[in-house]
């Protein structure tokens, strides 16, 4: 079957009848009340869903959508559960829902990345344009030189309530632009989730604004690592970086730079402040 490894782990424990609900840890010899935190039913019938998916396979078979979206769907139970018995979390029906849809955007992510294209050619490091040490790539249709309208970026996030901040600002410069700057806030998967959504939206504002070419500074190392392999090497954020990787190709001048933490502190200030306020800043 063609799912993450991660499904593939999880459906082999709720197969074997090893997910780590109190029954089992119970049967393990651990001294645990073995009632439900949330519903307070017995948790011995653990597997009652397991003819389910059973008989999701042998309708449709193991590859079809029906499978993958009921596969999906006890992820995004899963997911709840945990977050309503660990971090105190409200499980609402709308945040199961929005678990299941992030969970099968990352299915079809995953099974298409065989047949994804690249569409980004990244230069050569020993280009003399640049000092050495710098990294860098271009994705706007001129794949050499950098335009001189400088924006930085970066995403603030917090681990435990998945809150992010992100914030672009631009930079000092002598062409006369205005040193302008924004943020929104949210919630991401990870710090490099966010960091991919900063540079996204700076780019999403620099085009609604009419600029044909923009330099992009980022201190993510990851951010540029996933936007140089052809694939991306994080799932969970590939299709943000088809979205960056879109959106850059419409500049006539496109490049996305990795620079110092230090170079990116008006932008990180933003992307603190949206986070920590719950607001977006324009």
């Amino acid at each position: 079957m063609a799912i993450q490894p991660k499904w593939k782990l999880f459906l082999w424990r709720l197969f074997h009848d090893s997910i780590a609900v109190k029954a089992n840890l119970a049967r393990r010899g651990i001294q645990i009340d073995e009632m439900c935190d949330l519903c307070g039913w017995n948790q011995r019938a653990a597997n009652t869903c397991l003819d389910s998916v059973f008989w999701q396979r042998n309708e449709d078979g193991k590859r079809s959508h029906r499978c993958a979206l009921f596969i999906a769907t006890l992820w995004g139970l899963w997911k709840v559960r945990n977050e309503r018995c660990f971090k105190g979390a409200r499980g609402t029906t709308g945040l199961v829902v929005e678990l299941i849809n992030l969970a099968i955007k990352e299915h079809e992510v995953f099974t298409e990345q065989g047949n994804s294209t690249n569409v980004v050619e990244a230069i050569n490091e020993n280009d003399p344009i640049i000092p050495p040490g710098f990294n860098y790539i271009h994705l706007g249709k001129e794949k050499v030189g950098f335009d001189d309208f400088i924006v930085e970026v970066d995403g603030s996030w917090d681990k435990k309530s998945t809150r992010a901040g992100i914030g672009w600002a631009v930079k000092a410069n002598a062409k006369g632009y205005d040193m302008q700057e924004g943020g929104r806030h949210g919630a991401t998967s990870s710090a490099l989730h966010s960091e991919a959504r900063a540079c996204l939206e700076a780019l999403k504002w620099a085009k609604a604004k009419g600029y044909q070419g923009i330099l992009i500074l980022s201190d993510s190392i990851s951010l540029m690592d996933n936007l140089q392999d052809d694939l991306g090497k994080d799932v969970q954020i590939t299709w943000v970086l088809k979205e960056i990787r879109d959106i850059g190709l419409t500049f006539r001048r496109c490049t996305i730079l990795k620079v110092r933490r230090d170079q990116v502190q008006r932008s990180d200030d933003v992307a603190r402040k949206c986070r920590l306020t719950l607001s977006d800043y324009m």
